[in-house]
């Protein structure tokens, strides 16, 4: 099973709301942050138009920017760094629908057993927990402009092929018991099965 699967959605452009059109551009998102809530932390439903509140039956919420060039400084992360358990038993798979909306990227993986046991920190990620080897990547996608529902549970690291890129990323709701437990219960083989449908094969 892969890591990252391009779909056959629109664009993030076609489903933001006009008023915040002018807002999805490289030079935008540099004015925020590195790294940001897009913009200025609104959530999923207050951005996109209705018809997409509820895309693939799915409670959307959060909504964040990547604007890198070439220069960024990149980490290998598992964005359940916070989680307690080893990075192999994660209480819940993470997993969000990756827009690349100018230039191309790429998104490669570790295994767990691929890194240095010791993790480290640094100002430059916003002190998640970060790892480092000296493995090649398990798997590694190349990802020109378009739309991927990508695992961002296994260790992965982002960054721009071209000079810069952009990637705005979508997360579905966790925040509340019936929704966590929802989740929590969801394989990254069950989330694949859930875009079946939209999965470019």
């Amino acid at each position: 099973m892969e890591l990252c699967y391009k779909l056959n959605i629109p664009n993030f452009k076609e489903l933001v709301k006009d008023e915040y059109l002018d807002q999805l551009t490289f030079e935008k998102m540099r004015e925020f942050a590195p790294m940001v809530n897009m913009p200025n932390g609104k959530t999923y439903r207050d951005l996109v138009k209705e018809q997409y509140q509820t895309f693939n039956d799915i409670e959307w919420f959060r909504v964040m920017a990547f604007p890198l060039t070439k220069e960024t400084k990149s980490f290998i992360h598992s964005d359940n760094w916070a989680d307690s358990r080893p990075l192999g038993s994660p209480a819940v798979t993470l997993w969000a629908i990756n827009f690349v909306i100018e230039g191309v990227g790429n998104q490669s993986y570790w295994l767990p057993e691929q890194l240095d046991p010791e993790p480290f920190t640094d100002a430059d990620s916003g002190y998640q927990v970060n790892y480092s080897t000296n493995e090649l990547p398990y798997k590694s996608y190349d990802m020109p402009p378009g739309a991927y529902l990508v695992n961002i549970t296994v260790p992965h690291m982002g960054k721009a092929i071209s000079d810069k890129r952009l990637v705005v990323s979508i997360r579905p709701k966790l925040n509340t018991h019936s929704l966590n437990e929802y989740w929590t219960n969801k394989t990254w083989d069950d989330i694949v099965n859930l875009f079946d449908k939209y999965i470019v094969k």
